[in-house]
């Protein structure tokens, strides 16, 4: 049996502070991604900034991110870039979508702060 790469799109809507952003994740990442993620999310700021890392370099897919030139690859280096808030509340969504479990395709939100869209397969950005 071979298990397909799950990827999720997570939406930020009008009731966050980054209303359109979208973000495609890995969320059938390896369990020790999550569990360092978590340990790490839990700890002071240098383990934050840790997890962020981490997250932006086995997690994060793509993204609709811009800056004054155009459109940000989704990668580590941008990624650590933003603002810390931005970092947490993305880590905070992306845990949530993956603490929940597989919803059907078009099933609304349930908290109404965020979309989630699962494919069954990864693609590159």
């Amino acid at each position: 049996m071979r298990i397909e790469a799950r990827t999720a799109v997570i939406e930020f809507d009008k009731d966050t502070a980054y209303e359109g952003l979208i973000v495609r994740a890995r969320i059938n990442a390896p369990m020790s991604v999550y569990f360092e993620l978590a340990r790490l999310a839990e700890g002071n700021l240098l383990q934050a900034e840790k997890a962020i890392r981490l997250f932006a370099e086995e997690i994060l897919i793509g993204w609709n991110l811009e800056d004054e030139d155009g459109e940000l690859e989704a990668n580590a280096d941008n990624f650590m870039r933003q603002d810390f808030q931005f970092g947490m509340e993305v880590l905070k969504a992306w845990m949530e979508v993956v603490a929940q479990p597989s919803v059907p395709l078009g099933e609304a939100s349930r908290n109404g702060a965020l979309s989630l869209v699962e494919s069954g397969k990864t693609e590159a950005s």
